[in-house]
């Protein structure tokens, strides 16, 4: 919970590893095993946020675990992550691959949203640009029910995708709605790359000065996530 909370609230990914480390420790112990594949997972999370491709291996070992134990909770949790993993790598192909084996999975577990939406990312990624725009709308009707911090990634992903794609005021529309689910729910996961993503898009429709107000709020999150002393 501290993790979850130094990650989610704080935009403190180092004291959230350390918390997510120390958890580790006591999950070892447990002989319920998924509590230690479920640290491991958000462990993975945590450096795919700070953008590290340090947390694949944990999250390999999540999804490998589970095919081991036919364990169908850790198969789709760690290929979920895995999938997120290789494509902040830009590893396309392999992430095409993890995303689609969650995909009969994903009503289940209840990760529309989020699913949808980085399926849809990947297959933006890969110049599939139809069925990328079938998917953010699928994650976009379940947005309502998902949890803060995936209905923030869903509303950056379709936005970014908006502004690839030169569709820039649909893309100022969503990113005010990420902005605001974000701020509503005092959850700071990726807020700052909302703002970035506003930047861009107002500066493309000539809202320089507007844009140049969310950058400096982006650049000020962003020090504060990634300063030296951290």
């Amino acid at each position: 919970a501290l993790g979850i909370y130094s990650t989610g609230v704080e935009m403190n990914y180092r004291a959230g590893i350390e918390y997510f480390m120390k958890a580790l420790e006591y999950a070892r112990d447990n002989p319920d095993s998924r509590h230690y594949m479920i640290v491991l997972s958000n462990l993975s999370m945590t450096y795919y946020m700070r953008n590290d491709p340090a947390g694949l291996q944990y999250a390999r070992e999540v999804y490998e675990t589970g095919k081991k134990r036919a364990d169908e909770y850790l198969v789709f949790g760690g290929a979920v992550v895995s999938a997120y993993m290789h494509y902040m790598l830009s590893e396309n192909e392999q992430a095409l691959r993890f995303i689609e084996e969650t995909l009969p999975l994903t009503e289940k577990y209840k990760y529309e949203s989020e699913v949808y939406s980085l399926y849809a990312s990947i297959l933006h990624a890969m110049g599939q640009d139809n069925q990328a725009e079938a998917y953010f709308a699928k994650a976009l009707d379940h947005i309502e029910t998902s949890v803060v911090t995936a209905a923030a990634m869903t509303y950056l992903n379709y936005a970014s995708y908006l502004l690839d794609v030169g569709r820039y005021e649909k893309a100022v529309t969503v990113l005010e709605k990420g902005i605001k689910v974000s701020k509503e729910n005092n959850n700071a996961v990726n807020r700052h790359l909302l703002y970035l993503r506003m930047s861009d898009a107002l500066s493309l429709l000539g809202r320089n000065r507007e844009a140049l107000k969310y950058f400096r709020v982006y650049h000020d999150e962003a020090d504060s996530i990634f300063n030296v002393e951290r």
